[in-house]
């Protein structure tokens, strides 16, 4: 994926030139706006083990009961999975239930929110 979506990360962060129906030329950001995938690969995509939610921090027990729980955010997870690679805070890393993927590829994407982008179930 990282491959793939490469030319996202320049177009993202400085933009590309596209001709509009006007015919006049604009500078367009391009970023990730969805990503559609089953369950599994969400969870890979999130980096977290399929008994938790790739959306959210809902403990795995209480995913049936309907509550309201916080986002998950990407500073959070990489942050959790820089202090895991470096050998550090391998309780909370347990505790999000985390995979060790420490490259995401939605990591340099800019403007893009990984957990945005997952459509909910």
């Amino acid at each position: 994926m990282r491959t793939l979506l490469q030319p996202l990360v320049a177009a993202g962060r400085d933009g590309i030139l596209m001709t509009c129906t006007d015919s006049k030329i604009h500078r367009v950001f391009l970023i990730l706006a969805a990503y559609v995938a089953d369950y599994p690969e969400q969870c890979l995509v999130a980096c977290c083990n399929e008994n938790r939610c790739p959306k959210c921090t809902v403990w795995w027990s209480e995913h049936a009961e309907h509550k309201k729980s916080p986002p998950q955010t990407e500073d959070s997870v990489r942050t959790i999975l820089q202090h895991c690679k470096d050998g550090e805070d391998p309780i909370k890393f347990n505790f999000e239930g985390l995979w060790k993927i420490y490259s995401p590829f939605w990591a340099d994407l800019p403007h893009t929110n990984i957990f945005l982008v997952i459509p909910s179930t």
